[in-house]
């Protein structure tokens, strides 16, 4: 069977763009070869209540009816090929890239809803690899457990909480150009003379196999990141499994991300609040600096 290419970005909710604090509700994905989309949001507003005090369920659900409204009036217009002659989209030319439909159907990023980068894959069946994406990234977080497990966007809040209010606003998505290998969204970063990454990764996971994988995944951002221009320190914000069984195999994670090329340091849960201070001290220095 053919392997096809595909595209797909996660949606988020962003209670307080400050703080950029988020839960995903949903993926949209994108085949460039059929010209086809797929999607697929949340139904259930639990962990979006037991996340943020004051949350308003009705602000989600209007905002997906209308975002899944559009999105089946883009698909009848692939059908019909007039993307470009309808006053939807402000282009001239037919929509090509999923970054462009994300960008056409959620034009402010800034916003209380969101996407995180483009990702993409290959797949014989788009619908069994959404339904995959959703409950990797999305439904697997619904069901609350005291035992559940701590993902990055959690990592990142942790270490996020200790950064002063004022500060926060200056972390920024950027997009980092590699020469040999092409472009990457990176979610957080702030400038110090040079524009600094920060990546939360969490390993933990109950398997094995999976933090290997992680710790994989890691190494190819910092070869990724290895000679791209105006690229400081690659900070990997890095959280250890639950598990105590699989503390061997954090190490190696960990020793096979210090191994990257460039410049990058690891921070462990306890260097946290040293961290966010360094990191504050650096941001204002260099406001004063400009």
């Amino acid at each position: 069977m053919t392997r096809k290419p595909f595209e797909f970005t996660i949606l988020r909710y962003v209670h307080d763009p400050v703080s950029a604090e988020f839960v995903n509700i949903g993926i949209i994905l994108y085949s460039p070869g059929e010209r086809s989309l797929y999607w697929r949001f949340t139904t259930s507003s639990n962990r979006l209540s037991r996340s943020f005090a004051g949350f308003q369920a009705s602000l989600v659900t209007r905002f997906i009816e209308c975002l899944e409204n559009e999105l089946r009036e883009i698909m009848e217009r692939f059908d019909a090929d007039d993307l470009s002659r309808d006053h939807f989209f402000p282009y001239q030319r037919s929509v090509q890239s999923l970054d462009e439909v994300v960008r056409l159907l959620i034009p402010d990023q800034g916003g209380c809803f969101q996407t995180g980068g483009l990702l993409g894959g290959i797949t014989i069946d788009f619908e069994r690899e959404l339904g995959r994406l959703f409950e990797r990234y999305v439904s697997r977080y619904d069901t609350h457990s005291s035992s559940s497990r701590i993902d990055d966007a959690q990592l990142w809040h942790s270490w996020n909480k200790k950064i002063a209010p004022a500060i926060k606003s200056r972390f920024k998505k950027v997009k980092i150009v590699s020469p040999l290998i092409g472009e990457r969204l990176f979610d957080h970063s702030y400038l110090n003379g040079k524009r600094n990454l920060i990546e939360p990764v969490s390993f933990d996971y109950k398997h094995e196999h999976k933090i290997q994988e992680r710790a994989d995944r890691v190494a190819g951002q910092g070869l990724f990141l290895h000679g791209a221009v105006d690229v400081g320190t690659f900070y990997v914000l890095v959280g250890a499994p639950q598990e105590k069984n699989l503390r061997y195999a954090y190490d190696n994670a960990r020793k096979l991300i210090d191994q990257m090329p460039g410049s990058h340091q690891i921070v462990e849960e306890d260097g946290f609040d040293d961290f966010a201070k360094y990191v504050e001290d650096a941001i204002r220095a260099h406001e004063l600096q400009e």
